[in-house]
Parts: structure tokens; sequence; C-alpha cells
């Protein structure tokens, strides 16, 4: 009888990328958690897990910051508010980092609004993550050109 060692870990398994998690909301705020998976080889887990933990960390502290500059414009009317609008969207020039190139930019909206739904109060989620995309993209136009638009 002859035994051969075979490797449980295949190259060939999971070659597809795996996408960046950003934790899981739970009733005491977004926790992150992973699961690790035995078919794969660990090295390239742990960088992966390395990079949504890294991922995770760098958002909780943008996602503070963007709750200052809410909070800076609380007392103003937000609907079709375009320095309200561009305020934000040069905030959310982070998702430009090199850290987040992988993540989806609608996964990074979605959290934004479930962690600071005073963002955008008067929409849902779906409305509100297009709205937060139109903000990101206003963030980055020149502020003179701004000045002579309006929202109509």
């Amino acid at each position: 009888m002859k035994c051969i060692m075979m490797s449980i870990f295949n190259p060939n398994i999971n070659k597809k990328k795996r996408k960046i998690k950003l934790g899981k909301l739970t009733e005491s705020g977004y926790e992150y958690s992973t699961k690790v998976d035995f078919k794969r080889d660990f090295s390239s887990q742990i960088s992966d897990f390395i990079k949504e933990r890294q991922a995770y960390d760098a958002l909780n502290l943008e996602i503070e910051k963007l709750k200052k500059v809410v909070k800076k414009f609380f007392s103003l009317k937000k609907e079709k508010n375009l320095f309200y609008y561009c305020a934000i969207g040069s905030h959310l020039s982070f998702i430009k980092k090199e850290i987040f190139k992988e993540i989806s930019p609608y996964s990074i909206f979605r959290r934004i609004k479930e962690e600071i739904p005073e963002i955008l109060p008067h929409l849902d989620d779906k409305t509100a993550q297009k709205h937060l995309e139109v903000m990101y993209k206003l963030g980055q136009i020149n502020k003179k050109i701004l000045e002579k638009a309006s929202w109509d």
C-alpha cells in the first residue's frame, strides 16, 4: 500500500478575488468579523484579513470626521443645498485612497448612511446612496465653478 501526502491547500481553489468586507451591523454598532476558509492558504487569508481590518479602521476614522461636518451643518436645510453637498463631497474624497480601492463605493455609502442617518434624513437608504455619490462627484469640482451654479 502506498500513501501519498496531499496538501489541503489547492492553489486553484478560490482564484476569484475576495471582496473586502466592512463589518456587520449589530445592536452596538458596526463590528468587524471574518471567517477562516480551510480550503485556502492561510497566509493569503491573513493578508486579506489585515487589509479588511485596516480598511475597517480607516473608514471608522473617516465616518467620525463626517459626523463633525454634519453637525456643523445641522441647523441648515440640507435638502438642495449645494454648499452642504460640496462640503460632504470634499470629505468623501477619502474613497480615492489606496486602502479603499478594492471596496465598492456603494458599500461605503451604505455604511455612511447607516452610521450617520442625519446626513440625509429625508431620504431612504437607496436614494441616499445615490445622493452620496453625487456629493462625492460635486466635491471634486472646482469651488469657483460651484459658486456660479444653482440647484435648479
